[in-house]
C-alpha cells in the first residue's frame, strides 16, 4: 500500500540523496579560485571541471531510462551514488589535477541518472494525490546543494590555504557517503505497474513517443536560457550599475525563490488530476515567456530583485508541474523512467550549451540580441507546452 511509513522513508531517503549528490554540482564554483592556485592551473582548465560532468551526465542520462526500467531504481541509485561518493572521495585526497578531473568523470554518473531515478521512486511510493507535493522537494535538489555549498563554503575553507577546498569535497563525501548507506539499507525498487502485465516490455516504444521528444525541447530550451541567465548576471549587473557584486545577492534571491516555488507549485496542483495539471504546466511556460522578456531589461535594484522573484519562481514552476505529469506523458506507466531519462537529456543539454549559444552571441551582439533569442526559446516552450496539454488530454481521453 502507498503512502506507508516505510514508502515514506525510502522517498525521503532518495530525496535526501539527491540532495547530497547535488552538492558535487557546486563544490568547484566555489573553490575555484583556490583550485587554481593549489594545481597552478587556469580558469579555462578549473571549467573543464565542470564541462565534464556535463558531458559524463548527458552520456549516461541517454540509457538511464532503460537501465532502471530493467534493473530497478534500488541497484543503478546504489551506483549512481556510489559513483557519486567514489568521485568525491578520489578528489578529496587527488595528488594532482588530472586525477581531480578523473574523479569528475564518477561524479557525473549521478549528476545524469538522479532526474531518471527519483521520479519512479516517487510514483511508486506515493499517494498520487500527494505526489506532486515530494516531485517539488526533489526538483529544487539544485537550488538546496547550490544554496548548502555556496553557505557553508566560506566556513569551510581557509582563502590562505589553496589545498584547503578539500574540506568542501570532504564535507561532500561525508554526506554522500550516508546518503548512499541509507540508499542500501532502505530503498526498494519501484517498478511502475501496468494493466499489461503479460506484455514483454518494448523500449523502443518507449523511445519512440513524440511527447517525450518534445519535453526534451522544451525541457533543454528552458534550461539553456535560464543557465545563461545565472551565468552572465553579473555581466549585465556590472553594464547596468557597474556593480557586479550585485549579481550574487540577486542569486540568492533566486537559488531561495526555486526552492520555495518548487515546493508551493507542488502542494498547489496536489489535488488537481492529469488534465488540470496540464492547464498549470501551459500557464507557466507563459510565465517562462515573461521570465526571458525581462531578463535583461531591469535599469535599477528594485526592477532586478522583481525579476529575480520572477524568474526564480518561473525557474522550478514548469519543470515541477512536468516532472508531474511524466507518467501520463509515457502513455504505459512501465515507460515512465525511459520519459525521465529524456528530461535528463534535456537539462544537460541545455546545460552544456550555454557557452557555445548563449556566450557566443553576447560576446558577438550583446544582451538585446540575447534578449530577443531568449524569447524565440520560451515561444518554442510554450508551443510545445501546448502540445503536450493536446497529448496529455488524448493519452487520458
Amino acid at each position: 500500500m502507498k503512502s506507508s511509513k516505510n514508502n515514506l522513508v525510502i522517498v525521503i531517503v532518495a530525496i535526501f540523496a539527491s540532495y547530497c549528490v547535488a552538492f558535487n554540482l557546486f563544490k568547484v564554483a566555489s573553490t575555484s579560485t583556490l583550485i587554481m592556485e593549489a594545481f597552478n592551473v587556469n580558469s579555462q582548465e578549473v571549467g573543464s571541471l565542470v564541462s565534464v560532468t556535463g558531458l559524463v551526465g548527458l552520456i549516461f542520462a541517454i540509457p538511464s531510462g532503460a537501465l532502471v526500467t530493467k534493473f530497478g531504481t534500488r541497484a543503478i541509485g546504489i551506483f549512481a551514488v556510489g559513483c557519486s561518493f567514489l568521485g568525491s572521495v578520489i578528489g578529496s585526497f587527488a595528488p594532482s589535477f588530472e586525477i581531480l578531473l578523473a574523479s569528475r568523470f564518477l561524479e557525473g554518473v549521478s549528476i545524469g541518472a538522479i532526474p531518471t531515478i527519483l521520479p519512479p521512486i516517487i510514483v511508486e511510493n506515493i499517494d498520487s494525490k500527494k505526489q506532486s507535493i515530494f516531485m517539488g522537494f526533489f526538483t529544487c535538489f539544485a537550488g538546496v546543494g547550490q544554496i548548502i555549498i555556496f553557505s557553508l563554503t566560506n566556513s569551510l575553507i581557509n582563502i590562505e590555504d589553496p589545498y584547503s577546498f578539500t574540506n568542501v569535497w570532504h564535507f561532500s563525501s561525508i554526506f554522500i557517503g550516508i546518503a548512499l548507506l541509507l540508499w542500501i539499507l532502505f530503498v526498494k525498487n519501484a517498478q511502475a505497474k501496468s494493466n499489461k502485465k503479460s506484455e514483454k516490455i518494448d523500449m523502443k516504444k518507449g523511445f519512440m513517443n513524440p511527447l517525450v521528444w518534445v519535453m526534451c525541447l522544451i525541457t533543454f530550451l528552458s534550461i539553456a536560457g535560464f543557465n545563461g541567465g545565472t551565468n552572465y548576471t553579473m555581466n549585465y549587473c556590472e553594464q547596468m550599475s557597474g556593480d557586479p557584486l550585485l549579481a550574487n545577492d540577486l542569486a540568492t534571491i533566486r537559488s531561495f525563490m526555486m526552492i520555495a516555488s518548487s515546493i508551493l507549485v507542488g502542494l498547489i496542483i496536489a489535488p488537481f488530476n492529469t488534465k488540470k495539471r496540464g492547464i498549470f504546466l501551459f500557464v507557466f511556460s507563459v510565465l517562462i515567456l515573461i521570465s526571458f522578456a525581462i531578463m535583461w531589461q531591469y535599469t535599477d535594484k528594485t526592477q532586478a530583485l522583481i525579476s529575480m522573484l520572477i524568474i526564480g519562481f518561473s525557474i522550478s514552476a514548469h519543470p515541477t508541474v512536468l516532472v508531474s505529469l511524466t507518467p501520463a506523458i509515457s502513455k504505459d506507466p512501465r515507460y515512465t523512467a525511459i520519459t525521465n531519462s529524456f528530461l535528463g537529456i534535456g537539462q544537460n543539454l541545455g546545460a552544456m550549451s550555454v557557452g557555445a549559444i548563449s556566450g557566443r552571441i553576447l560576446e558577438a551582439y550583446g544582451f538585446d540580441v540575447l534578449s530577443v533569442v531568449y524569447i524565440c526559446f520560451a515561444i518554442v516552450i510554450v508551443i510545445g507546452t501546448f502540445l503536450i496539454y493536446l497529448g496529455i488530454r488524448k493519452n487520458n481521453a
